[in-house]
């Protein structure tokens, strides 16, 4: 078939970077044999990198982040390349789906599709007025579309307002249970960028006190919240090292030659960084976040600090240290969790699984 007679599907994100940068890229891959593919998205940190590798089959259309009406033009710009060959409109993010919902207004789609990748109402770093017109913002939009979660924790805080909803896990390719070697060095290891987000200020903390053990941050910085929590500290301790970018066949071997992720987050979706870090048996660390927890075996809802198959969740600086101390003093422990962690990724967060899945939801099979 002519690739001009193709069935059209437009994705959006006004965030195109990090992990839904890569979540997108991802879908867009699995879907381009069957569809043509028009790709909307905005400039954010860590764009330019995402940009590197983007695929040519696919067309790439930038829109814009700049003025008070950008919203709007961005909107415009995504309702004008809507067509009669156009079935399916996916928005990926808040604003992403945002876009998505209200350009298909009056198109006669088949399919609109949003995307959360962490819900903007759970932020802890807004104001809770904010926080409340977020949420009033989903009730209204869940009207304008079918939601697709990418995972579990992330599909039970939409259920609750919408019944328009599904889940399909963020997925990675999962090859054979890596062979690690003995008697390696105790090695910490996070990756994200370092903000309010993710927790930096969590980690220094733990860092301070576990002078024996090796820590290093893999990810770009905010430089206000930066400056900020250096400003306590002063200096970082000397048992920290941060990498600010890195390629990604780099920094899976970096993962890959550590002990344990610790993945100390306030607030996710699913972190491609956490199911990455299953896939290279690695135990992880990380908070009670609801998102994170889809990554610990097996899921619980109650009292869900604590130890798991694969790791621990925790919920302050004390947990954290007893956690990566009670694994740095128990290597069968750590094996133990690395079997754990990748059977977890094989049975729940295979791109082959989720990839029909995928398929079958562009086929109205939802």
């Amino acid at each position: 078939m002519a690739k001009n007679n193709r069935k059209k599907i437009i994705q959006v994100t006004e965030c195109f970077a990090y992990g839904t940068a890569k979540s997108l890229k991802q879908l867009c891959g699995l879907l381009k044999g069957d569809y043509e593919i028009t790709v909307f998205y905005c400039r954010r940190d860590g764009t330019e990198s995402e940009l590197k590798d983007i695929d040519s089959d696919i067309t790439w259309v930038e829109m814009t982040s700049d003025g008070p009406f950008h919203h709007l033009r961005n909107i415009l710009l995504v309702r004008k390349f809507i067509d009669q060959n156009t079935f399916a409109i996916h928005g990926h993010s808040s604003y992403g789906g945002l876009y998505a919902r209200l350009a298909a207004i009056g198109k006669n789609l088949r399919f609109v599709f949003y995307s959360p990748r962490g819900y903007a109402f759970l932020r802890q770093d807004l104001s809770i007025i904010t926080r409340f017109i977020f949420l009033l913002g989903e009730i209204f939009l869940s009207f304008l579309g079918h939601t697709v979660t990418c995972g579990m924790g992330e599909f039970k805080v939409g259920k609750k307002f919408t019944r328009r909803i599904s889940n399909i896990n963020n997925s990675v390719t999962t090859k054979n249970r890596p062979v690690l070697p003995n008697g390696r060095d105790f090695k910490v290891i996070s990756v994200g960028r370092i903000c309010y987000q993710k927790n930096f200020d969590t980690f220094l903390g733990v860092a301070t006190e576990l002078k024996d053990s090796e820590f290093t941050w893999i990810g770009s910085s905010d430089p206000s919240y930066f400056e900020e929590i250096m400003s306590k500290y002063g200096k970082l301790p000397e048992n920290v090292t941060i990498i600010e970018y890195i390629e990604q066949s780099e920094l899976f071997k970096q993962i890959s030659e550590s002990s344990l992720l610790f993945h100390p987050s306030r607030w996710e979706g699913l972190s491609r960084v956490l199911i990455e870090s299953l896939t290279l048996g690695m135990p992880i660390v990380t908070s009670t976040c609801h998102q994170n927890l889809d990554c610990l075996y097996p899921r619980r809802d109650d009292d869900v600090s604590g130890e798991y198959n694969n790791g621990f969740a925790c919920n302050s600086v004390e947990n954290y240290i007893c956690a990566i101390q009670t694994l740095k003093n128990n290597p069968e422990l750590v094996s133990q969790m690395r079997a754990s962690s990748f059977a977890l990724a094989k049975n729940y967060f295979d791109i082959n699984t989720t990839k029909i899945k995928w398929l079958k939801l562009y086929k109205g099979e939802f």
